[in-house]
């Protein structure tokens, strides 16, 4: 057995009194001191107890590397299983639609055309014009406008059929490869939708519709391809405009019923 000394101190005389730890079965011994001569207590030192080690903090620029590297593992890993797609890659580079045919969204109609403003019904002031050759398919684009003239949205419209009869192999393929260019191919799906063609007589059919929407979700175009339709139509959009125009549109119809309210109060 190895001798473990320790000192205590004498409660009389305040003199060291030197003793082996092991030969102490108790916690406190009274023992003679060895200085005076006079009993005292002498008792083992309690030994302090390190706490346990804090955890260790993760190293927060290591564990980002991580992530990001765990991310790019699994891109490359999917790209090269084939389960992304380019469409899906160019959503990473989406732009915001401006506008098209000479026209921005959110700005206002020139002057000089506010004479040309028609009104399908009171709540949509349009301004349509006729587009040049150099723009096929589309022949003819609309301007819908808000109450204070600014552009919410573009719609035009094209002659499908001949535009796929002078271009039968890639004519809706590069609408899409030029728009994707310009400003990022953000959706795709096809829907099928049954249609009567002539008269009644004709069995529904199955119309296969392309859809492909451009930009970002806030200013984007929509591209409808029916590959059975004569026409094909092309939306720009800015959503946030679209919103004041609802509500531009929402605060005519109270203003319209409020005066029939009381009368309904005053019958029912």
């Amino acid at each position: 057995m190895t001798t473990t000394y320790e000192k205590a101190v004498c409660r009389h005389c305040s003199s060291h009194i030197e003793f082996d730890v092991n030969q102490v079965d108790s916690p406190e011994l009274l023992v003679e001191c060895p200085h005076c001569h006079l009993e005292t207590v002498i008792a083992k030192q309690a030994k302090a107890q390190r706490p346990p080690p804090l955890p260790k903090k993760p190293n927060r620029v290591d564990s980002c590397k991580r992530n990001w590297l765990i991310i790019l593992a699994t891109v490359i890993a999917l790209i090269s299983a084939g389960f992304i797609s380019h469409s899906i890659l160019s959503t990473l580079k989406l732009k915001p639609v401006d506008g098209a045919f000479g026209f921005k969204l959110g700005e206002r109609l020139p002057a000089e055309l506010a004479s040309k403003i028609s009104y399908p019904n009171e709540f949509n002031p349009t301004f349509s014009l006729k587009l040049t050759s150099e723009l096929p398919p589309f022949i003819e684009a609309t301007l819908h406008l808000l109450e204070d003239k600014r552009i919410y949205k573009i719609t035009a419209l094209g002659n499908a059929l001949a535009y796929r009869n002078e271009n039968p192999d890639d004519g809706d393929k590069r609408l899409v490869s030029v728009l994707t260019e310009k400003y990022g191919l953000r959706r795709h799906f096809r829907l099928k939708r049954k249609v009567v063609f002539g008269s009644p007589d004709f069995p529904l059919r199955p119309q296969p519709i392309e859809y492909y929407y451009f930009g970002t979700a806030r200013r984007g175009a929509e591209l409808v391809l029916n590959v059975d339709s004569l026409y094909t139509s092309l939306t720009y959009y800015d959503k946030q405009l679209e919103q004041m125009h609802n509500d531009e549109v929402q605060t005519k119809r109270d203003q319209r019923s409020a005066p029939k309210k009381p009368a309904l109060e005053k019958n029912l």
